[in-house]
């Protein structure tokens, strides 16, 4: 392993069984593609699956096992953006302010984090003093936002202080001596995996059970960020803050802020919740599509793609893994810009995905 939590498809856990592996090696590959601009091409796999259950989860075990897409700010200037901020001992939104560093010299910079000058949800607002946090530019990972954040996002708790002690003693003794361990959170935060599908409660219900019951089925680093067991990460309205999230696949329709954001990998859990997203949702990030054969949709998805698909996988590593019974298809859509609309669509969290 080189940079920490950056794992290759050659370390996938050998006491996996196959299907866990290649799931594994499909999410690592995809998730290290490179995201794309309005104009490009982006690759979609479509994995057709006798079940669904849990491969959403080993997608993201290796998805999260890929670098970070996670660029430093490098220009001088005001900003609003996420990212690490000291005054609330987590990572929320804030204005951040880029300066060239005193020394002049060029390409060398500092961030200033000045956070919202209101108290986090619960706390007195007497004698609060937001303090500005300075952090060298190419240690601090900042995403700016090409659109307001929503108001619900101020002032929000996103880490007790017991979550964010457990993720600091499991990872500080992997990162280099003197390294703050929420360099690396504030990474994997800003760069997430991003589940789409109904049923958010089942889909966290099935995390938690591999975790329990097969541990080592998935990388160290992975199995600290999935052990995240909170409501909290099935709020659309808090992507950029934890290293996963659950959303529903009609969200994006609703709230044009989502569909600008840029994770690491998106896994939509069955055709139904692909075919139904807003087009720019996440445009331009490379996804995963499952899609179960016992499922009718599934004749859907065939009918969609068989003119499209690509038939040459040949870019496609993780097929020197592939499993009987799971078959993947390749197709490449065009990255669109984003048409501004707002559905008015309610999402419909009681009937669940089958998986």
């Amino acid at each position: 392993m080189g940079d920490v939590g950056v794992w290759s498809r050659s370390d996938v856990p050998q006491d996996a069984p196959n299907w866990a592996r290649y799931f594994t090696s499909v999410g690592r590959e995809m998730a290290e593609r490179p995201n794309q601009g309005v104009g490009e091409v982006s690759p979609v796999v479509f994995l057709s699956v006798p079940t669904g259950q849990y491969a959403a989860w080993f997608l993201a075990a290796g998805a999260l096992g890929a670098p970070p897409k996670t660029p430093m700010l490098d220009q001088p200037g005001d900003y609003r953006g996420t990212t690490w901020v000291a005054a609330e001992d987590q990572v929320a939104d804030a204005n951040v302010l880029v300066c060239q560093s005193s020394a002049g010299s060029s390409g060398l910079f500092t961030v200033q984090v000045l956070p919202d000058e209101i108290p986090r949800r619960g706390r007195q607002k007497t004698n609060y003093r937001p303090a500005v946090a300075r952090y060298q530019a190419d240690r601090m990972a900042v995403v700016l936002h090409p659109q307001g954040t929503p108001e619900e996002r101020r002032g929000q708790l996103n880490l007790t202080a017991d979550e964010r002690s457990s993720i600091r003693e499991a990872i500080a003794p992997l990162l280099p001596r003197g390294t703050n361990w929420y360099y690396w959170w504030t990474q994997q935060c800003l760069s997430p995996v991003v589940l789409v599908g109904t049923g958010s409660e089942f889909l966290m219900r099935q995390r938690a059970e591999i975790l329990k019951e097969s541990p080592s089925w998935v990388w160290p680093t992975s199995r600290t960020t999935l052990a995240l067991d909170m409501k909290r990460l099935c709020d659309p309205l808090r992507l950029l803050l934890f290293p996963f999230s659950v959303i529903s696949p009609t969200v994006g329709g609703r709230v044009p802020w989502l569909r600008s954001l840029r994770p690491r990998l998106v896994i939509y859990t069955s055709w139904t919740a692909f075919s139904s997203r807003h087009p720019a949702t996440f445009a331009g990030v490379p996804a995963v599509v499952l899609v179960n054969r016992r499922v009718e949709s599934s004749l859907k998805c065939a009918d969609a793609i068989d003119q499209i698909c690509n038939n040459d996988l040949s870019s496609v590593r993780s097929r020197d893994m592939s499993v009987r019974g799971i078959d993947l298809r390749l197709v490449e859509y065009p990255v669109v810009e984003d048409d501004g609309l707002v559905a008015d669509v309610d999402d419909d969290e009681e009937q669940p995905d089958e998986f």
